[in-house]
C-alpha cells in the first residue's frame, strides 16, 4: 500500500443556525479548520431572517471561495433538539463540532461522544449580530421610502 492509500479523511459537522452568519461563527470555524480535512457546515432549513439557500449561498462566498475545506448542507436536523440525529442528507463525519452549549448538551445528553466544544470568538455574540442586521435592513427600508417620497 502506498501512503496515498494509508491516509484518512477526517471530517466534521458543524451544526449551524447561520441566518445571517455570524463573524463569530467564521472565526471559530477558522480556529479549528486545519485540525480537520472537511467540514460540513450544517444550517438548519428553517427560515429565520433568510431563507436557508440565501444563507448557504452566503456562507459559500465566504467559506468555500479559496478552499475546498468547507462544504455547506442545509438539513433538516435540529441539533438542539432532536433525540435522534442520524444521517438525514449528511455525508459521513467523524464528529461533531460546535459552539453552542445547547447543540452539545442535547447530544451529550443522547449518548453521542464524538462531540467537540470549540472556541467561541468574544465579542461576536450571535443575537447581537442578528439583531443588528434586522435592525440594519429596517433603518434601509425606512431610509428608502423617505428617499421615494421625497421625489
Amino acid at each position: 500500500m502506498s501512503d496515498e492509500e494509508n491516509i484518512t479523511e477526517i471530517s466534521a459537522v458543524y451544526p449551524a443556525v447561520a441566518n445571517p452568519p455570524t463573524f463569530g461563527m467564521i472565526l471559530s470555524l477558522y480556529h479549528v479548520a486545519d485540525h480537520f480535512d472537511k467540514i460540513y457546515v450544517v444550517i438548519r432549513n428553517r427560515e429565520y431572517v433568510f431563507k436557508p439557500d440565501v444563507s448557504k449561498a452566503m456562507l459559500e462566498a465566504i467559506l468555500c471561495k479559496f478552499s475546498t475545506k468547507f462544504v455547506v448542507i442545509i438539513s433538516d436536523i435540529d441539533f438542539e433538539e432532536d433525540t435522534i440525529i442520524d444521517n438525514r442528507g449528511l455525508p459521513p463525519f467523524d464528529t461533531v463540532i460546535t459552539d453552542s452549549v445547547r447543540i452539545y448538551s442535547n447530544l451529550l445528553s443522547k449518548g453521542y461522544k464524538n462531540i467537540k466544544m470549540i472556541p467561541s470568538s468574544k465579542g461576536w455574540d450571535e443575537n447581537f449580530h442578528r439583531i443588528a442586521y434586522v435592525r440594519s435592513a429596517i433603518y434601509d427600508e425606512l431610509q428608502r421610502r423617505l428617499m421615494h417620497m421625497r421625489m
